[in-house]
């Protein structure tokens, strides 16, 4: 839910940063037997269709690159064991300042 993920993101000290989140994607069911391939990627296309944002300009930072089309140019791929972490920043800026 997006209140839990406010308060978990914006404790201790990133209260200032609440005002930067503005929604969550949907949750689209994938079936049990079902291929998971690019459903995260559906999902964010979701929310920028029904939010009417730019299809062809967004990026996501996810550790999960199946969820994703191959080479998707709206991927930044993060380690999975430490989250987004300074190292990835000047990467991220690149690709948002295109």
């Amino acid at each position: 839910h997006l209140e839990e993920m406010l308060d978990f993101v914006t404790a201790n000290g990133g209260e200032d940063l609440r005002h930067r989140f503005i929604g969550q994607t949907p949750s689209i069911p994938v079936a049990p037997d079902a291929d998971c391939y690019r459903s995260r990627e559906i999902e964010c296309l979701a929310w920028l269709s029904e939010n009417q944002r730019d299809l062809s300009r967004w990026l996501a930072l996810d550790d999960i690159e199946y969820w994703f089309s191959r080479e998707s140019p709206n991927l930044h791929l993060v380690n999975g064991m430490t989250g987004l972490t300074e190292i990835d920043i000047p990467a991220i800026l690149e690709r948002l300042s295109v």
